[in-house]
């Protein structure tokens, strides 16, 4: 994939010029009804949850083992796991800097941008490929039209519509 085909097109990435409104946006997230501590104490409770599991281990003699009793396990990469939980928060947030704006040069946003960034780099399009939530992508055909010349066409549509819509009447009998 050429550098060209990874890059978000200017429009996903930055507010139009026009309305200050972006192309795509994240669709708006329920209302937060969890206090700091509360989610503090379920976020916490989930990573301590993680940095417990265990996978069943690869036998050294690969051979397949019979009881289940005999299966033995080892941790998960733990720093793995939080990274790309990380990861995923950021890319459904939109971005570092977005992520961090509460305190962007604390010596905490540092460390995760340091480490976002070993993880992603600086290509929009991989920190998009960890987004867990949808995005909403929000087009208006008038503000494109203009941006490409056609708005004088686009506004001549738009009254031929208006003058023949009382024409468009549809009937039907059952």
């Amino acid at each position: 994939m050429s550098p060209q085909e990874r890059q978000l097109p200017e429009t996903a990435l930055h507010s139009h010029p026009r309305d200050g409104q972006p192309f795509v946006e994240p669709p708006s997230a329920p209302a937060a009804h969890r206090t700091w501590d509360e989610l503090l104490a379920a976020t916490i409770s989930a990573l301590t949850e993680a940095a417990r599991l265990q996978l069943p281990a690869p036998d050294p003699d690969g051979r397949e083992q019979s009881r289940p009793d005999e299966v033995s396990t080892e941790p998960i990469d733990w720093a793995e796991f939080v990274t790309l939980a990380l990861t995923g928060a950021v890319a459904n947030l939109g971005g570092v800097s977005r992520a961090l704006r509460g305190r962007p040069g604390s010596w905490e946003a540092e460390s995760l941008r340091g480490l976002l960034q070993g993880a992603v780099g600086d290509d929009p399009v991989t920190l998009l490929r960890h987004r867990t939530e949808p995005l909403l992508v929000v087009l208006r055909p008038a503000e494109i039209l203009a941006d490409l010349g056609y708005d004088a066409v686009y506004d001549e549509s738009q009254r031929l519509l208006r003058e023949q819509q009382h024409q468009q009447v549809w009937r039907y009998q059952l």
